[in-house]
């Protein structure tokens, strides 16, 4: 009868072992996934987000262009890739850090401004008012443009999210390290042969790191994250993608889990072969 309630309170451990590991694999996983700066890094080069970014603008700095009447080559020497890559890359970076940032185009439009006036020589158009209002307006929606395509909000917000959420994250993963490591004893000294109680641990990381795995395999096998439908399209697939690096990073923190579960395993295994070996021993003498 004691040997069978011990077994049932094994087991209750166990389990309320394996639900806190699951907890503990799913928080760390949120921390290492969407609230880690190299997912968003590495998110940003998978998706090609500059590169899409760029190519989005300068198709529609092209398009008011020609719709303002002139020649979209106009602006291909003074609005440069180079600079594009490199106001935007600012801006992301220094908004992850919690900078505020705003797009600086002004050195370009200055740049356009004068370009245009030359056309305009050029060709022999009478710049008067009309002409100049027109420009002073293709100007403006140009530079809104430009600034509205890389300031992105959603940079900001990842960084107050993540000043705001991760202390709670690091508590609840410290919260549950030491109620791990209490259940841990627990079960190891309620049972007279340590390496039964080790055997219990073992199967509680092996289902809490299986239970964790369950969204993060579901959402890369059926690739869920890219069923995320916004605009523009390059902000698009960097969400898809930076969805899919999280889910990643989960999938590894519970594969960790579960090689936890081979490494009790395997000193489980290898503790039982000792006590035969010494129980043989001293049947032999």
């Amino acid at each position: 009868m004691r040997s069978s309630k011990k077994t049932v309170r094994s087991y209750i451990l166990a389990f309320l072992t394996s639900l806190m590991i699951c907890a503990l694999i799913i928080a760390t996983g949120i921390l290492s996934g969407l609230f880690n700066r190299k997912t968003v890094s590495n998110a940003l080069t998978a998706s090609g987000y500059y590169k899409n970014l760029i190519q989005e603008t300068r198709s529609d700095v092209d398009s008011i262009l020609v719709t303002s009447g002139l020649d979209k080559d106009i602006a291909e020497d003074v609005i440069t890739r180079k600079e594009l890559y490199k106001t935007a890359q600012e801006y992301v970076s220094g908004s992850l850090k919690g900078e505020t940032r705003t797009v600086d185009v002004s050195g370009a439009m200055d740049r356009l401004q004068e370009k245009i006036e030359n056309y305009l020589i050029q060709k022999e158009i009478e710049s008067d008012k009309a002409v100049r209002r027109g420009v002073n307006l293709m100007m403006q929606e140009v530079e809104s443009t430009c600034r509205n395509n890389m300031e992105n909000p959603m940079f900001r917000y990842l960084y107050q999210y993540g000043i705001r959420y991760r202390p709670l994250l690091y508590g609840i993963i410290f919260a549950l390290i030491i109620l791990l490591l209490l259940l841990h004893v627990i079960l190891v000294k309620q049972h007279r042969l340590a390496h039964r109680g080790w055997n219990y641990l073992a199967y509680s990381w092996l289902s809490g790191s299986m239970l964790a795995m369950v969204l993060p395999v579901y959402g890369l096998i059926t690739g869920i994250y890219k069923r995320i439908n916004v605009s523009p399209d390059y902000f698009n697939r960097f969400l898809s993608e930076y969805l899919k690096e999280s889910l990643q990073s989960w999938f590894v923190i519970a594969l960790i889990g579960v090689g936890i579960y081979f490494v009790i395993l395997v000193c489980v295994i290898h503790r039982r072969r000792k006590l035969k070996a010494q129980q043989e021993s001293k049947s032999v003498r």
